[in-house]
């Protein structure tokens, strides 16, 4: 198997990236956050890693003039790593994984229909 070890959080935020590699839409952090049910500290730490690690790349936000709130950092799997994240999904997901694809859907057509 290709690539770094890679531990339970990291292995469902990346089963996320990949969900929204598929819907081809970039994903933020609490989003992640939610679709896990893991910490903020938990998460970011997992995204700072696949960043390292070359596997995710990210970009921030842009605000309109005069927004005032924290901009958000979107995430997305890099293209050239979507096969070997699958198989590494899919080698060491539990069944139990697959709750993680509804929960996240449901989001993102929310978030979609604002």
């Amino acid at each position: 198997m290709d690539g770094p070890q890679i531990d339970r959080t990291t292995l469902s935020v990346l089963d996320v990236l990949l969900d929204g590699f598929e819907r081809n839409i970039d994903v933020h952090g609490w989003l992640i956050m939610k679709a896990v049910g893991r910490s903020g500290p938990a998460v970011y730490r997992s995204l700072d890693r696949l960043e390292e690690w070359g596997w995710v790349e990210s970009r921030w936000e842009t605000l309109a003039p005069g927004e005032d709130r924290p901009r958000k950092r979107y995430y997305r799997i890099v293209a050239d790593r979507v096969e070997a994240a699958r198989s590494r999904v899919r080698a060491q997901s539990r069944p139990t994984a697959s709750r993680l694809r509804p929960r996240f859907g449901l989001m993102t057509r929310r978030l979609a229909e604002r």
